[in-house]
């Protein structure tokens, strides 16, 4: 091998060894923080949503010495950004705001306004950085329009449902937003000539919409649903038990194949019993009781639905003696049965609500006494059971509620609710870390980065404890991550003379050449490793089948990561300037050109901070974290998910001896001169 090419080699493992994630263990939530303006005056009714690549959205209602303003407040990966007003500004209140998030980065929020006359609803819409501005998508002024809500799709398609009136009637009003522009209010209720209140939708990934409200009958207060396929709505349906009986508190949620569950509460025989109803896409399966039976009332439910078609719904049920709040699964064809998801017995317990990620997970919050105060639950249910109940307010000693939740695809999850501080009160949010990105180097699947080397004169893979194997040679780099999706690290190689990606019993492909250096990752944030290059000639990123963009240059290191936590975003490190610049998220200094990059979860966050080692001194120091002194100048810097416990750990490798030093873990030897550690 000439000189040449072990620089190459070389500077391509320093970045492959970039791409890590998180150890699966250790995960909780965070601790809350106020995300409100701080103004000294009362703030409430908070949302939260999510997308699939860690960015949460939240907004709420605060007093700004005036009048009620709509604020919103947003998490790139690692701080929220502070809170903007996005109201339309008529100095005049605003409140009731709802918001939801797409996949594709964007969101649109909902709110109801007075212009001086009336109320009228509102939306704005986000870019990703910033808020194109308040536009009303009532059905015009003249009669007050009140209550929106909102659901968006993964093509940035959004759909708001509001109650309008109309002649002194209330009606339920739909608006479309094609990506664009809205389509314009329309009716949707069943027309019955009597009120309709209380609206909520919810909409799949093709568009597909499923709204669902209540409307008098004439004699009773009915469930109806409609359903949004393709370019209109169909007509409304009731989905109740029956005539008869007064039905309430609506809600509803879509899989991604435009299956959805409605949830409501109804009166039957004089006790409150809590309903669901399955919608498969063509037909309603009929209204069935999920509730804990007992004949103690139940009310006020919630759902939540993931991408497979299961669901969760959630409600309050009387106990005999307190309130309790209680979950039920829909696995299909049938609910699984009624869990009690609370602290426990003892104490009244209300408000549930409930978020699903695309595996099934799910999280519920809510609003319980601690036979003092209201206190701010989660209950998490992973591998087919609830974990049990952890306090995410900001502790005792003030009342806390409204307690909002959103999950995303990793299993990150944002609560947000309103709390006393003594004297107003505040919004606060609270985070769940997200699962860990698959590029920890895990060989067999534990969670745990291995120590593992390569062989360049032989082709040898070693991975200690694991497995020795033959795969690739002298002219090829290697780029283990995960292939195949399946949560273990597959053996793979780079060919820079002829652009070949082979991994080992899963593909071989073409893509890339001489003078790029291999940059695989999960840039879709779907689980598996895309192949990418990056051509510091030309500041070139070429990710296969999802883009091609143009960011730093030929005095620059490649450092993509997990900024933001559930992709891996394209990012750079200058050495003259100690420049950090993180497409799309942010540009920060750190470090000189004496420094290794080596970024990475150090605090078991969920999303990576910029870190240098100074092979000089042996100084590793973490933006924000820490600053310490471990290994020198004949060490590689091979930090990685050693410990298995959310974070990342400090650890280094001696080529001319094969020693491995993992800080606070182990030293062992594993390897020798002319052997390039795979383990970051």
């Amino acid at each position: 091998m000439n000189g040449k090419a072990i620089t190459r080699v070389l500077l391509a493992v320093v970045t492959v060894w970039l791409l890590i994630g998180r150890g699966v263990y250790g995960r909780s939530w965070r601790g809350a923080g106020i995300i409100d303006t701080g103004s000294g005056n009362d703030a409430y009714e908070p949302g939260i949503a999510l997308d699939g690549s860690g960015r949460a959205l939240a907004v709420f209602v605060q007093d700004d010495g005036t009048n009620w303003r709509v604020y919103a407040n947003s998490w790139v990966g690692v701080s929220w950004s502070g809170p903007v007003i996005i109201d339309s500004g008529q100095d005049n209140d605003a409140s009731w705001p709802r918001v939801a998030l797409g996949a594709s980065g964007t969101a649109m929020a909902v709110f109801q306004e007075f212009d001086g006359y009336y109320y009228r609803v509102y939306a704005n819409r986000w870019d990703g950085g910033t808020w194109s501005g308040a536009t009303a998508i009532d059905a015009g002024p003249g009669d007050s329009a009140l209550h929106p809500g909102v659901a968006m799709d993964g093509s940035g398609n959004a759909v708001a449902v509001f109650e309008q009136s109309d002649s002194g009637i209330w009606r339920i009003c739909a608006n479309f937003w094609n990506g664009s522009a809205w389509s314009g209010a329309e009716i949707i209720d069943a027309g019955l000539g009597f009120n309709a209140f209380i609206p909520a939708v919810a909409i799949d990934v093709s568009g597909k919409a499923v709204a669902v409200f209540r409307e008098n009958d004439g004699i009773n207060w009915r469930i109806y649903a409609n359903i949004r396929n393709g370019t209109g709505w169909n007509a409304a349906t009731a989905i109740d038990a029956g005539p008869g009986n007064n039905a309430n508190n609506p809600r509803v949620a879509m899989d991604g194949s435009g299956n959805a569950v409605a949830v409501f509460d109804q009166d039957s025989d004089g006790v409150r019993r809590v309903y669901a109803n399955f919608w498969d896409g063509a037909t309603w399966s009929g209204a069935t009781t999920i509730d804990a039976g007992r004949g103690e009332q139940a009310n006020f439910p919630a759902v939540a639905m993931d991408e497979s078609g299961e669901a969760t719904a959630v409600f309050q049920q009387e106990d005999g003696g307190d309130d309790r709040v209680f979950a039920n699964r829909w696995e299909g064809p049938g609910w699984s049965g009624v869990t009690a998801i609370d602290a426990g017995p003892g104490f009244d317990a209300y408000l549930p609500q409930a978020a699903m990620d695309g595996s099934g997970n799910a999280v519920a919050v809510f609003r319980q006494s601690d036979g003092q105060y209201y206190r701010i639950y989660a209950n998490r249910r992973t591998g087919g059971s609830w974990s049990g109940t952890t306090t995410i307010d900001a502790g005792p000693g003030y009342n806390a509620d409204d307690p909002q939740v959103a999950v995303d695809a990793r299993e990150s999850a944002f609560s947000v609710f309103r709390q006393s501080d003594g004297s107003n009160w505040r919004v606060y949010a609270n985070r769940f870390p997200p699962l860990p990105a698959p590029w920890i180097y895990d060989y067999n699947g534990d969670g745990t980065s291995d120590i593992a080397i390569f062989r360049p004169a032989s082709g040898l893979w070693a991975v200690r404890g694991i497995t020795r194997v033959y795969f690739g040679g002298w002219d090829d780099t290697p780029v283990p991550a995960d292939y195949s999706g399946d949560g273990t690290t597959d053996i793979g190689i780079f060919r820079p003379a002829s652009g070949l990606w082979a991994a080992r019993g899963v593909t071989r492909i073409y893509f890339g050449g001489a003078t790029d250096i291999p940059v695989p990752g999960d840039y879709g944030g779907t689980g598996t490793a895309a192949a990418g290059v990056f051509r510091g000639g030309s500041g070139l990123w070429a990710i296969r089948g999802l883009t091609r963009a143009y960011f730093g240059s030929s005095a620059d290191l490649a450092v993509p990561g997990y900024y933001a936590a559930a992709a891996a975003e394209l990012a750079i490190f200058r050495p003259a300037s100690g420049l950090w610049a993180v497409r799309g998220l942010t540009r920060v200094y750190f470090g000189s050109s004496d420094d290794t990059p080596v970024p990475g979860d150090y605090g078991g966050e969920g999303n990576w901070n910029p870190a240098i080692f100074r092979p000089a001194s042996g100084l590793w120091a973490v933006r924000g974290v820490t600053r310490i002194y471990f290994g020198g100048t004949a060490d590689r810097a091979l930090p990685g998910g050693y410990g298995g416990d959310g974070t990342d750990r400090v650890g280094i490798f001696r080529t001319a001896s094969g020693l491995w030093a993992l800080r606070g873990l182990t030293r062992v030897y594993f390897g020798g001169f002319g052997d390039l550690p795979l383990t970051r």
